[in-house]
């Protein structure tokens, strides 16, 4: 990775102006995922059902592949907070800044690897199942996380560290009081990025017949039935967009108040 990506701090969403208005703009999203899963529901609900759809397009097994892929994903987005934060934490200390072109390296080549192919590798050499599809999606989101952790910490100001440091404070006082905090909005831009490609991603995890969402819309295309399509389709871009959303609060509301988020 250049000395520019590390660097260059992600994009994010502006901060509204007044409490009201930010949770305004909070709610529009929602709303309009809400307003179209509601016109599709009310689609298909016009539709003549067959036997295949109607057996697929059941609460049961709709709710069940949607609690699946939330499982698949939250588990996947906690490890890689679990690895990627520290790893970043470890390599921004002096003694250990040799260790980021290594760390970097490795983490590109895991996000470069195509995820399906990925995923039937691990599935060769481990199995189907939950964890393989976990391993995949943790592999492919952790360098988002640590990379903005890595540019958090190195783009404070040294000045505030020197000064830290001059008044007594000890080295894990100085990050945890002063570093992390500073660092916050920044790790939190990446985990937003990294939970939404995760949620996006989980859909291929029915390829190593660990469930979730994937599986309606598979299920759609083998049996050419339009309204399943359509129906895992919205599910699947609702439940990732929903995931960006809340990284975006979280990401805002992380964000101190004094601070620019651009």
């Amino acid at each position: 990775m250049s000395a520019d990506a590390m660097t260059a701090e992600p994009t994010r969403p502006p901060r509204s102006r007044g409490v009201g208005a930010r949770w305004t703009n909070y709610a529009v999203r929602p709303t309009a995922l809400a307003v179209l899963c509601a016109l599709t529901a009310a689609w298909v609900a016009t539709r003549d059902l067959d036997s295949i759809e109607a057996r697929v397009l059941t609460a049961g097994n709709l709710s069940g592949a949607l609690v699946e892929h939330l499982r698949l994903s939250l588990v996947a987005f906690g490890i890689v907070l679990a690895i990627a934060v520290p790893v970043g934490i470890l390599v921004t200390r002096r003694r250990a800044r040799w260790l980021i072109p290594v760390v970097t390296a490795l983490g590109n080549l895991g996000q470069a690897v195509p995820k399906v192919g990925l995923l039937v590798v691990l599935a060769i050499l481990f199995g189907l199942g939950f964890g393989v599809a976990v391993a995949g999606l943790v592999i492919g989101a952790t360098l988002v996380v640590l990379t903005n952790t890595v540019t958090a910490l190195l783009s404070i100001d040294p000045a505030r560290l020197e000064a830290a440091h001059g008044v007594g404070m000890s080295p894990w006082t100085v990050l945890v009081r002063i570093e992390l905090p500073l660092a916050v909005p920044v790790i939190a831009a990446g985990a937003r990025t990294a939970l939404t490609l995760i949620v996006s991603y989980g859909v291929i995890a029915i390829f190593v017949d660990a469930g979730g969402l994937g599986g309606i819309l598979l299920t759609g295309i083998d049996v050419s039935r339009t309204s399943v399509i359509l129906v895992g389709a919205v599910m699947s871009v609702t439940l990732a967009l929903m995931a960006d959303w809340v990284g975006w609060i979280a990401e805002d509301l992380l964000t101190p108040r004094g601070l620019s988020v651009r």
